[in-house]
């Protein structure tokens, strides 16, 4: 499936537009509504369309959007992959078809979903300046309707930062989990 938009929130919004309204999730090799918990086994959905979006300084700054559709029924949704696009999981239970790479080029390349966004480079000059919270309740609000599970955290500015791909994969990135610190 074609679509105009060249970033992934304009995707999101294209595809929302055409009846992709559900929002869905990979767990445990299946796939799950994310407002209903109904999990849908291999054929039980077709992938329509999956895109891959490059952000301006590449790979370690893309995003991966797949527009499902349920058999049984007329549900349609997205699952939005934004932290790694070799990720085994979703390229096998989706079993899915080549991504059509989009280039990102919108005048928010500083930002990602709405807060700055932290490239491999400087995270190098301060590793210990950033962390990984998950599940805190201040998180901001996501652009596409549903709830961050985990956000950067930038520790200087005390502000809420998005970390690209390559930053989850340095094991020099500190973790926090709301329940450990609360």
């Amino acid at each position: 499936m074609e679509i105009d938009s060249n970033s992934l929130l304009g995707a999101v919004k294209e595809l929302t537009g055409k009846g992709y309204s559900r929002s869905f999730r990979l767990h445990d090799g299946q796939l799950v509504d994310a407002t209903t918990g109904i999990a849908f086994a291999d054929g039980e959905f077709h992938i329509d369309g999956a895109y891959r979006f490059d952000g301006a300084v590449g790979w370690e700054d893309s995003s991966n959007l797949y527009a499902i559709s349920v058999s049984c029924d007329s549900t349609k949704g997205l699952v939005i992959d934004a932290f790694d696009l070799q990720r085994r999981d979703l390229n096998e239970a989706f079993n899915t078809p080549p991504l059509v790479a989009m280039h990102d080029d919108s005048e928010l390349a500083a930002m990602k979903y709405g807060v700055p966004k932290v490239l491999k480079a400087e995270f190098n000059e301060d590793p210990d300046r950033y962390v990984l919270r998950k599940g805190f309740p201040d998180f901001p609000e996501c652009p596409f309707g549903q709830e961050f599970s985990m956000l950067g955290f930038d520790r200087l500015k005390m502000r809420y930062v998005w970390l690209v791909t390559s930053i989850f994969k340095d094991e020099r990135l500190a973790v926090e989990t709301y329940a450990e610190v609360a």
